[in-house]
């Protein structure tokens, strides 16, 4: 794709606020230095879950954000 992708392993009780901080850098890069950064993203609800099914479930949520991103702007 023409965007930078990541996914981070978030464990402990701040996932959620270490998220939006992640959200938030990425939401920034494209002023910075015009790169697009698409977040996919998935929480898990049960302490058991195995660590593969909450990354691919945060591997289709990128997917569907960069489906739904559209062609990159133009350098």
């Amino acid at each position: 794709s023409d965007s930078a992708e990541f996914v981070a392993v978030l464990m402990g009780d701040s996932g959620e606020s270490r998220l939006d901080a992640l959200r938030e850098v990425a939401a920034e890069e494209p002023a910075r230095s015009g790169l697009s950064v698409l977040v996919g993203c998935a929480v898990s609800g049960r302490a058991d879950e195995a660590l593969g099914a909450v990354f691919l479930r945060a591997e289709a949520d990128l997917s569907r954000g960069r489906d739904g991103a559209g062609p990159a702007p133009a350098a």
